[in-house]
């Protein structure tokens, strides 16, 4: 089972849209449509990601608990970085 977090990005028609990321383990190998389709499996039409991101590693605070901030912040550097590139073309 991956590790997962899921987290709320600003969307212009709904408000917020669902992200997840997902933390492999190693020898752990999934497409992301495999774990959409997990996702659509187990969870609610509208609970599923939209976008699902594959990463490194998932912060955790030294007591375990998810920062999920953190990723949010991440996917918005990402999303920022992609909206200049297509400007800069």
């Amino acid at each position: 089972m991956p590790e997962a977090a899921a987290f709320g990005e600003p969307d212009a028609l709904y408000g917020e849209s669902v992200y997840a990321a997902f933390f492999l383990r190693p020898k752990m190998q999934a497409s992301k449509e495999e774990l959409r389709d997990y996702c659509r499996l187990r969870l609610n039409g509208f609970e599923v990601p939209e976008q699902i991101h594959i990463v490194a590693s998932i912060p955790h605070t030294t007591k375990g608990s998810l920062i999920g901030g953190h990723l949010r912040i991440n996917s918005l550097q990402r999303r920022d970085q992609t909206i200049k590139r297509i400007i800069s073309l």
